[in-house]
């Protein structure tokens, strides 16, 4: 499956980290793991383990996207914004994220 979200989920703590990739899930989770099994200062998951605590995470697949990137960047997004401020261990310094603006129609009478 390439063209996927996904999330890895904190099994101590319940914090999530929310990625997305144009490629596939196994490929991708290797390289988390890599950074963990390295003790990879840039490695969001580690970076976790060492400020809270040593940790398990679940990866799970949350959509797939084939070659489109912008739908898998926009659905990242959407759950990016779904995550409770202080549950997200994704850094803001993301260079592929970007807020959704939020768009309010306002009803005319008559």
């Amino acid at each position: 499956m390439h063209g996927i979200t996904y999330e890895f989920k904190c099994q101590e703590c319940g914090d999530k980290y929310i990625g997305e990739t144009a490629r596939n899930a196994y490929l991708r989770a290797l390289e988390h793991a890599d950074g963990m099994d390295r003790e990879n200062e840039k490695s969001v998951l580690w970076t976790h383990c060492i400020e809270k605590h040593g940790s398990l995470f679940q990866m799970s697949v949350t959509g797939s996207y084939g070659n489109d990137a912008m739908l898998s960047q926009i659905a990242k997004s959407v759950r990016l914004a779904k995550i409770p401020t202080g549950f997200l261990i994704n850094s803001k310094k993301e260079w592929n994220y970007f807020k959704l603006p939020h768009a309010i129609i306002e009803e005319k009478d008559g």
